[in-house]
């Protein structure tokens, strides 16, 4: 297998021009012992063709040779969660951020798919806080706010971001006029 060939293909291309050879690349994984680098490079290819299973297992594989680093654990967590395993991928998320707890995607990922609402408030008030100027960061954070009861707050906050930050807010019209109509209906 020329994996030169297939790695330069993939950083052109992506990875559907290797959808022929995804058998053959799946099985080297399986049945030998390459390198981490090249199991994470199938693992990527599978990422991308949205074959999930096999990337967690190809990922999994990684970690019982010689551990993932914090973007296989990343990576890993993407597949559970896209499986339908939260629990597993907020696990994997977790083990990610205490490899490098500045993975803004695990934290990102986090502040998304966490069930608990104070839990979600926790990690999208980390993602705000670390990328302030992240509109999709402010959006989750917020609503975070507003999920807990706390709805005067989360127009306080939208109000004082939309005033600090230089994003692009128009989306954002909806969620703080649902703000307000709920704070009016408290009332």
């Amino acid at each position: 297998m020329d994996w030169s060939k297939l790695i330069k293909e993939f950083s052109e291309h992506g990875a559907s021009p290797l959808t022929p050879h995804l058998g053959s690349l799946l099985e080297a994984a399986n049945n030998s012992d390459l390198p981490a680098g090249r199991l994470y490079f199938v693992a990527d290819i599978c990422i991308e063709l949205r074959r999930h299973d096999d990337a967690a297992h190809v990922l999994e594989s990684i970690d019982r040779k010689i551990g993932l680093s914090d973007i296989g654990w990343n990576n890993l967590a993407h597949c559970y969660d896209e499986l339908g395993r939260n629990e597993e991928a907020i696990s994997a998320y977790l083990r990610s951020l205490s490899l490098n707890p500045e993975n803004l995607s695990s934290i990102r990922n986090l502040a998304i798919i966490c069930l608990d609402d104070s839990e979600k408030l926790s990690w999208a008030q980390v993602w705000n806080d670390k990328q302030p100027d992240s509109v999709e960061g402010l959006v989750h954070y917020v609503t975070a706010i507003f999920n807990t009861g706390r709805h005067r707050e989360a127009l306080a906050v939208l109000r004082q971001s939309k005033a600090r930050c230089r994003g692009d807010f128009t989306n954002l019209v909806d969620l703080e006029t649902e703000i307000q109509q709920r704070i009016v209906d408290d009332t």
